[in-house]
C-alpha cells in the first residue's frame, strides 16, 4: 500500500497504472513481491524512480495510508468487496454497496444512476438496508 501511495504522488493515472502492473505481476505472472520488482514496475509505468524510491518509505506515504484506514473505518468498510460511489453532481452524498461485483458496478454506470435511485427508494422501505447513504 505504501508503494501504491508513493506512485499516486505522481498522479492518479500513473498510480493506477503502477497498481495494475503490480497486481498483474503478482497474480498473473506469479512474481514474488520484492524491491527489484517494485522498482522495475515503477520504471515501466514511467514513474520518476528516484522520487518514487524516496516516497515509498516516507512518513507522508505512511500518513496517507493511515488516513485511508481511518476513512474506511469511519465508513464502516470491513470487506474488500465494498464499493462507495459518489454522484459527481452531489459530492456530499454517496452510496455504499456491500459484496459488490463487476456486474453491479457495470449496471450502476449503465443505468446512469437508475439503480442507485431504486436502491435509495428501497432503503426507505426496509429496516435493514444492504447499503448506506454516506
Amino acid at each position: 500500500m505504501l508503494d501504491y501511495k508513493a506512485a499516486l504522488f505522481q498522479g492518479k493515472k500513473r498510480g493506477r497504472q503502477f497498481l495494475m502492473a503490480l497486481q498483474d505481476a503478482l497474480i498473473n505472472d506469479d512474481e514474488r513481491y520484492c524491491d527489484d520488482l517494485v522498482m522495475s514496475l515503477a520504471d515501466d509505468t514511467h514513474l520518476d524512480v528516484d522520487m518514487f524510491g524516496e516516497d515509498r518509505r516516507s512518513d507522508i506515504a505512511k500518513r496517507a495510508f493511515q488516513a485511508d484506514q481511518r476513512l474506511a473505518s469511519e465508513m464502516k468498510v470491513d470487506a474488500p468487496s465494498t464499493a462507495i460511489l459518489y454522484n459527481a453532481d452531489v459530492s456530499d452524498y454517496g452510496l455504499m454497496l456491500n459484496d459488490v461485483t463487476d456486474q453491479t458496478l457495470f449496471e450502476v454506470c449503465e443505468n446512469q444512476g437508475l439503480l442507485a435511485n431504486q436502491a435509495l427508494a428501497k432503503q426507505k422501505q426496509e429496516d435493514h438496508p444492504t447499503f448506506h447513504i454516506l
